[in-house]
């Protein structure tokens, strides 16, 4: 899939791909929205998009895409143009120094020269190849830097070399590319884990952390074996096993449940081990880290530490085949201590029967962003993809949202947690996945964001823009109590709303005034096919204040449960 954005220095790559009968595209004039939009794609396929962009300041345009995809191994190919290198350093128009652009952030890059004869067509398919391979093997962006002179855009000459060349011939015959790579699973069942196992199977009070993950299957040998061993799950909202998974160890209220110092004290596990990416509840990570396990196995397909907390014992790096090697050969651990699962699921299900109460019922109507976030998780539908904003669209999620419902895909920038480029991801996802796709954003998101409403439109995305009227986050931060600064340099008011934003891109717009008319307005967006807008107003105050009592609420709650 091309994600491209329009110029003329790319005129020659475009007018390759745009010609080719078997190439999928996307056009958007935004190159940050466009690649944000082929990161998306790649994330739900995990197969490399092509970012397709013209010479200049356009690149840069890329980088926050570029980070996010980097930081959080998603792969994708830069394919950039460039004026030809005599121009470089000159005072030529719009040319920079584009090789080495992107820094660190990309895994390989390559600056190709300017089309010739006495280029060898074997040299750029190989090339090709490379940068695609390097991308999913190593799971990151690459950049292929692509020179061109004028007069751009001519007949593509048919080179002689390409026509007499058997291997070249054979290449064009078939659907295979010219350099094919063959990778071994990173880990046999042969692997030396008995430290693993002994330690795993001596421990009282294990807990299985689910963090995020690409995709669900990545982590059920995993969930299977915590299962059968009757330790708790404790799911991350971007784990995918968050929202309506029916699993007797899943324990979805973590996070408010170590909200509680009581609980933290009295529920301390001996032994941890996460599948998947840091968690975003940052409670459960202090809780963690507090409780200081001797055991702490973490499991990522991928190098990166993923250790902030610098707890981690045991670090494997293991592709699927090799995590279902590691947990098939694990046999159950069987000295839980009695009562040790059933704590958590206890204290659990206290949380869950209350927030149903709390903002289930017509009593409970009043909008607010944490009821929105549970009444929203409630009403996804099955075969349905779910986008969450970072901030607190995500936190909100994570924390308050039910249980209940279908489980569904979840989309989430979470690399470095990033608020641009949340439209366009979702809209790059939806392309790969093929599954409507709901949106939950804040105000400040909305607005880095406007132009990949086009996208939205494009996509039928429902898009439910919580605006606070600046940002709500700070709220949250010690700095909100220097009122002298506060509102102006971290609140940022804007003052606006997105009714007129909605209708210059021709997308349905509703406003709801109570949790319930919201429920209604949802309803009404999954029956239509086109794009819909729905803002919930809300005053950051009132969010902060509220949630305050719902943490206290909670914490009261739990002072009740003896655990085990």
């Amino acid at each position: 899939m091309f994600f491209i954005s329009p110029g003329s220095r790319s005129s020659d790559l475009v007018a390759a791909i745009g010609r080719h009968f078997k190439t999928r595209t996307c056009v958007h004039y935004d190159e940050r929205g466009s690649a944000f939009a082929a990161l998306g794609y790649s994330r739900k396929s995990s197969s490399p998009a092509v970012w397709v962009t013209t010479s200049g300041t356009a690149l840069a345009n890329g980088l926050p895409a570029v980070i996010e995809a980097s930081i959080d191994s998603v792969p994708l190919v830069l394919l950039t143009a460039d004026r030809p290198p005599e121009l470089r350093d000159t005072g030529a128009n719009q040319t920079i120094r584009q090789p080495g652009l992107f820094g660190d952030y990309v895994r390989w890059h390559f600056d190709m020269p300017t089309p010739s004869e006495d280029v060898d067509p074997s040299f750029v398919l190989s090339t090709v190849d490379q940068s695609v391979y390097r991308a999913t093997s190593e799971r990151g962006p690459v950049h292929l830097n692509c020179m061109f002179r004028e007069p751009l855009a001519t007949e593509a000459p048919a080179f002689e070399s390409a026509r007499s060349d058997a291997r070249l011939s054979r290449w064009d015959a078939s659907e295979k590319p010219y350099t094919q790579y063959i990778k071994a699973d990173r880990v046999s069942g042969d692997a030396d884990l008995s430290e693993i196992k002994e330690a795993l199977a001596q421990a009282k009070r294990p807990i299985c952390v689910l963090g995020r993950l690409a995709d669900t299957r990545y982590a059920e040998p995993a969930l299977k074996w915590a299962e059968q061993s009757g330790i708790p799950i404790l799911p991350d909202i971007t784990s995918g096993f968050r929202l309506g998974r029916t699993e007797k160890s899943l324990i979805p209220y973590y996070d408010l449940l170590t909200n509680s110092e009581r609980f933290n004290r009295l529920m301390k596990p001996d032994a941890v081990v996460q599948v998947g990416r840091t968690p975003v509840s940052k409670r459960i990570q202090q809780f963690l880290t507090s409780s200081r396990p001797e055991t702490y196995v973490l499991v990522v397909d991928g190098p990166e530490r993923q250790d902030p907390n610098h707890l981690v014992s045991h670090r494997m790096d293991l592709n699927h085949s090799g995590v279902e090697s590691l947990f098939s050969g694990m046999k159950p651990v069987s000295d839980v201590e009695e009562g040790w699962l059933a704590g958590w699921r206890e204290g659990s299900n206290q949380i869950e029967k209350w927030l149903r109460v709390r903002f289930g019922g017509s009593s409970e109507s009043a909008l607010s962003e944490q009821g929105v976030a549970h009444r929203l998780c409630s009403l996804l539908p099955e075969s349905h993809q779910f986008m969450i904003a970072s901030s607190l669209p995500i936190r909100h999620v994570d924390t308050f949202s039910s249980s209940q419902g279908n489980p569904v895909g979840i989309v989430a920038n979470r690399g470095v947690s990033g608020i641009d480029g949340t439209i366009a991801t979702a809209a790059g996802s939806q392309w790969s996945s093929g599954e409507r796709t709901t949106v939950l954003l804040g105000d400040l998101a909305m607005l880095h964001d406007l132009n990949s409403l086009v996208l939205a439109k494009d996509r039928g995305l429902i898009l439910v823009v919580i605006n606070n009227d600046g940002g709500g986050i700070f709220s949250y931060l010690p700095i909100q109590n220097q009122a002298d600064i506060f509102e102006r340099f971290f609140a940022t008011p804007h003052g606006m709303n997105f009714e007129h934003a909605a209708s210059l891109f021709g997308i349905e717009y509703h406003a709801p005034e109570d949790l319930n008319q919201f429920s209604d307005d949802y309803l009404s967006a999954l029956g239509r096919r086109g794009a819909t807008l729905i803002e919930v107003k809300t005053n950051r105050d009132e969010t902060k204040a509220f949630g305050d009592q719902l943490l206290e609420e909670a914490k009261s709650l739990l002072s009740e449960n003896a655990y085990h």
